[in-house]
C-alpha cells in the first residue's frame, strides 16, 4: 500500500527497485510483472500513481509495456446513511474529523475514470451467502451441524449489530466473520485456547449433551470479544439480549446463558493466573485490554485498543509483555 507518509526517500528507494525490475524484463520480454497497489487514493502522491499507471511513465521515463498495474482503492463518493438527511452524532475511534464520507480517501484523477471497475459493497443476502459457503468449505471449524448452525446464526446478530451502531467509518465486512471464525477455533482447538476459557462457576448437571461444553465456551467468549466489547452502552445490552435470547433457544447451559459474567469470570481467572505489579487494581479496562491482548497475540489475530488516557492501554500491554516470555514465564496458562 501507498499512504501518505510516502516520500522522496521512499519513492527514490521504490524507483531503483523497480529500475532493475526493467533491466530484467528488457532481458527477456515474455517476463510480465503484475504490481498491485492497494488503497491508492489514500496516498498525497496522486500524480506519481497517475503517471505511473496511465502515462506508464516513472520519472519522465518510458516502462515496460510488460509490467502491467492493477490497483485497488475505497469510492469517495459514498455518503455516510447517517448524514443523508440529518446531522447525527456518530461515535468516532478514529482521530478524524467528522465529515459525512464513508472513507477518508482524496479524489482520483479523472484519467482514471474509464477503467475504474467499481464493486459493490458486502450486503446483507451476500454475507448470507458468504458465510454459508464458507461453513460449507471449512468443515473443520465445527463437525457438529447444529453447533455450525448456531454460531452462523451468532454472527449475523453481531454483524448486524455492528451496522446499526453508527460507528464512525466502521462497517461490518467478511474481516469481522473471518475474525469470528479464527477466535472460534483458537478457543475451541488448542490448549491454550481452552485453558483461557476456564472459569469458576456453578455446574449445573443438567445440561445438553448432545453439543460439547467447550462449544458453548468458545461461542459465548468469540461473539462477546468481537462484537460486544465494539460496542457503547445502548447498542451492548440490545446486542446481549439478542445473544440471551438464542442462547436460551438453543437450551445452552444455564451458566453461560449469562454471558457477561461467564466473560467477566474468564478474564478474572487470566488476570489471577497473571504476574500482576504491586498497587494495580483489577479494573474492568484493565481485566479487558489485558484479556484481550493476551488472546490475540496468542491467536495471531490484530488488534487496536482505542480509549482515553489511563484506561490501562499501556500498562495491559506492558503487564502481557512481561508474561508472555514462553518457557521463561512464571505462570504456565500466558506463557
Amino acid at each position: 500500500g501507498i499512504n501518505a507518509e510516502y516520500g522522496a526517500k521512499n519513492f527514490k528507494q521504490k524507483q531503483k527497485q523497480i529500475d532493475k525490475q526493467k533491466e530484467k524484463i528488457s532481458k527477456n520480454q515474455k517476463i510480465k510483472l503484475l504490481v498491485f497497489i492497494d488503497e491508492f487514493n489514500t496516498t498525497s502522491i496522486m500524480g506519481l500513481i497517475k503517471e505511473i499507471m496511465v502515462d506508464r511513465t516513472l520519472d519522465g521515463n518510458k516502462l515496460p509495456k510488460s509490467i502491467i498495474w492493477v490497483a485497488a482503492m475505497n469510492p469517495i463518493n459514498l455518503v455516510l446513511e447517517s448524514t443523508m438527511n440529518q446531522n447525527t452524532d456518530q461515535f468516532n475511534t478514529t482521530g478524524l474529523e467528522n465529515t459525512n464520507h464513508l472513507f477518508a480517501v482524496r479524489p482520483i484523477h479523472k484519467s482514471f475514470h474509464h477503467f475504474t471497475l467499481e464493486l459493490k459493497s458486502l450486503g446483507i443476502d451476500k454475507e448470507n451467502t458468504f458465510l454459508d459457503c464458507m461453513f460449507e468449505c471449512y468443515l473443520d471449524i465445527s463437525e457438529c451441524n447444529v453447533e455450525r448452525r448456531q454460531l452462523i446464526e451468532l454472527i449475523k446478530i453481531g454483524q448486524k449489530a455492528i451496522r446499526d451502531a453508527n460507528i464512525f467509518r466502521i462497517r461490518a465486512s467478511i474481516r469481522d466473520i473471518m475474525r469470528v471464525i479464527n477466535l472460534y477455533k483458537y478457543f475451541k482447538q488448542t490448549e491454550a485456547g481452552n485453558e483461557i476459557l476456564k472459569a469458576n462457576l456453578k455446574t449445573n448437571l443438567n445440561v445438553n449433551l448432545k453439543i460439547n461444553k467447550i462449544h458453548w465456551q468458545a461461542m459465548i467468549v468469540t461473539i462477546m470479544i468481537c462484537y460486544s466489547l465494539r460496542l457503547q452502552k445502548e447498542n451492548k445490552h440490545s446486542f446481549i439480549d439478542k445473544i440471551k435470547r438464542k442462547l436460551q433457544e438453543y437450551e445452552c447451559p444455564k451458566e453461560y446463558i449469562n454471558i457477561e459474567n461467564y466473560l467477566e469470570q474468564v478474564m478474572k481467572n487470566l488476570f489471577k493466573k497473571t504476574k500482576i505489579p504491586d498497587g494495580i487494581a483489577c479494573t474492568n479496562s484493565l481485566l479487558e485490554n489485558l484479556f484481550c491482548i493476551v488472546v490475540c497475540i496468542d491467536a495471531k489475530i490484530p488488534l487496536i485498543i482505542v480509549g482515553p488516557p489511563g484506561s490501562s492501554k499501556t500498562l495491559s500491554f506492558s503487564i502481557a509483555m512481561d508474561n508472555m516470555k514462553g518457557l521463561q514465564s512464571k505462570k504456565k496458562i500466558i506463557s
